[in-house]
């Protein structure tokens, strides 16, 4: 069983490694406007803050770094040409772009992000197999837009704690809604929870199986629950208190899962996807799918929209789709974008969908 875990695994990093060079090679003989570059490097992970705060704040992991990115917009001042050669995107006639802000630079390669509920803090996880807290410390603002403490002394993102979290590689990190917790998984098929606010280690839950996805369900009319999936394509969600008993609902896709997405108003409706197709499920109602869909070629990653509970975005190896379902369980793609997502990101209360495509960002509006 060891070997067949450690041969899935030494796959799985292969399929990564191909899907970054598939992306650079796109970006490469694509004519895509990038909504913002980054910095040098690969984007590993890109998250939008949920809180009213940190609702146009983006942080992406690059490197060894987290970048602080910023969604500004005003009236278009120039037109659709000009704003190309410029590297901004218009939609409705209107500028959006990403502004970088803040950086914050670390030990590691930075992997997977997350933002609090409260938008002031942030968690992370490393290739050193680390799970990281940052808080942002603030107290006015001055002309410059610089943020200063009253002494006149720069603050900005603190580093409150760094914890051994696994023994092989992390594959996701969560806030629970109330930013009380942190849930992490990794290849080592263990989920871990962490107190959010002292990092120390709260529970530990031993599933056998590499693990590529947890998430804690964000609709405040639910108790805390946590959604877990592993690389055999089952998929389980517990509610918190009673994770040592059996699971609230199980299923198994047919097929070896690529992502997993929660969506943002009920933890029991789940979009996932594998290389070669995508699932919708209710799992409080059935095991299997609402709806499906076959994809034209591999699989990569997919999220919900947080403005539209009936469209998803799933990017797939040569674009990015943004899917609206309908109540006759017809499905149609109702924007796309060519070019390699290995993940995305979607803005809390704009109809627009952020596909990371290598060291590149791109805007999609649906």
């Amino acid at each position: 069983m060891d070997t067949l875990i450690q041969s899935h695994l030494h796959h799985q990093q292969q399929h990564q490694q191909q899907l970054r060079n598939q992306s650079r090679q796109v970006l490469q003989e694509s004519e895509l406007h990038p909504a913002s570059f980054v910095g040098q490097g690969v984007i590993e992970d890109a998250a939008f803050g949920e809180a009213l705060v940190a609702a146009n704040l983006m942080a992406v992991a690059v490197e060894n770094q987290i970048a602080i990115l910023e969604l500004r917009s005003e009236e278009a001042k120039f037109t659709a040409k000009a704003a190309e050669r410029k590297g901004v995107r218009l939609f409705n006639n209107r500028e959006y772009t990403l502004d970088d802000r803040h950086r914050i630079v670390c030990d590691t390669t930075i992997t997977h992000v997350a933002w609090s509920p409260q938008g002031v803090s942030l968690c992370a996880t490393g290739e050193d197999m680390r799970l990281r807290r940052f808080v942002f410390i603030s107290s006015r603002k001055n002309e410059g837009n610089d943020i200063v403490s009253g002494d006149g002394e720069a603050v900005g993102w603190v580093e409150t704690f760094c914890v051994q979290a696994h023994s092989q590689s992390i594959n996701g990190c969560d806030f629970s809604k109330d930013g009380d917790m942190i849930a992490t998984c990794s290849d080592d098929g263990t989920v871990k929870v962490f107190e959010g606010h002292s990092g120390r280690i709260y529970k530990t839950y031993d599933l056998l199986h590499p693990l590529i996805k947890v998430q804690w369900s964000k609709s405040d009319d639910e108790p805390k629950q946590l959604v877990v999936a592993d690389t055999r394509g089952k998929i389980r969600v517990y509610k918190f208190d009673d994770m040592e008993d059996a699971p609230l609902y199980s299923l198994s896709v047919g097929g070896a899962l690529v992502d997993l997405a929660v969506h943002p108003r009920t933890s029991s409706l789940l979009a996932c996807v594998t290389e070669s197709k995508w699932h919708t499920f209710d799992m409080a109602q059935s095991s299997l799918p609402l709806v499906y869909g076959n994809l034209a070629n591999t699989g990569t990653c997919i999220r919900w929209s947080k403005t539209d509970p009936n469209v998803f975005c799933v990017g797939l190896a040569s674009s990015v789709q943004v899917i609206r379902l309908s109540e006759d369980d017809i499905h149609d793609v109702i924007a796309a974008e060519t070019g390699q997502a290995t993940t995305l990101c979607m803005h809390t209360s704009l109809p627009i969908c952020f596909a990371v495509m290598g060291s590149t960002i791109v805007m999609i509006q649906y």
